[in-house]
């Protein structure tokens, strides 16, 4: 009972130790980097082996994906956190149902359903806001070097006019992997802008 209260005590502690270096530093800050890696440690091992007990061919995949997702919610504000291992189990339970949903649901190369992905052409300039900040094209690309490789390869597809299919086809994906991708980047290029 001892052990259980002092887990939770120094995972509030970590919890408020990113969130305070986040308010005061900047989300992508050394600070919040230092404060998010006490979290990445505390837990990388637990959901590594939880993921490989799960689905050990995606054992990887799973674990960046949740603590990815982890990152994503701490960092957002939106949310009120003080249970750093329920938001852990959840983020995995999330992550694992995505990826049950892919494998169920993989596509069909003779599938008739084509969704219009191309609305005019993406830029970088689009998605973070043309207003809010100018960049040349080089510190573009930094940010997109910055994304974790299956993130960036689906943003790249993007910009070069791809539709979610021919990058899916391109990449062996699926579909609505791709989306997840693009959407998953999406909120960390926009993080990296504003900071």
């Amino acid at each position: 009972m001892q052990t259980q209260q002092n887990d939770t005590a120094q995972d509030r502690q970590l919890v408020t130790d990113y969130q305070t270096a986040v308010t005061e530093f900047g989300q992508n800050s050394t600070q919040a980097q230092d404060a998010f890696k006490a979290i990445f440690d505390r837990y990388y091992k637990t959901i590594k082996s939880f993921a490989y007990n799960k689905r050990n061919d995606y054992a990887e995949e799973l674990t960046q994906e949740t603590l990815l997702t982890v990152w994503q919610r701490l960092s957002s504000g939106r949310e009120n956190i003080t249970y750093l291992r329920g938001l852990v189990s959840h983020s995995f339970r999330c992550e694992y149902a995505d990826l049950a949903d892919y494998q169920q649901h993989r596509p069909n190369p003779l599938s008739l359903d084509r969704e219009q992905e191309n609305e005019g052409s993406t830029t970088l300039l689009n998605l973070v806001g043309e207003d809010e900040i100018q960049f040349s094209a080089t510190i573009a690309q930094d940010l997109l070097n910055q994304l974790p490789n299956r993130y960036r390869l689906a943003w790249e597809g993007k910009l070069a006019g791809k539709s979610y299919k021919e990058i899916a086809e391109e990449q062996g994906w699926n579909e609505n992997i791709v989306k997840k991708y693009i959407n998953k980047g999406k909120q960390l290029l926009q993080g990296m802008v504003a900071a």
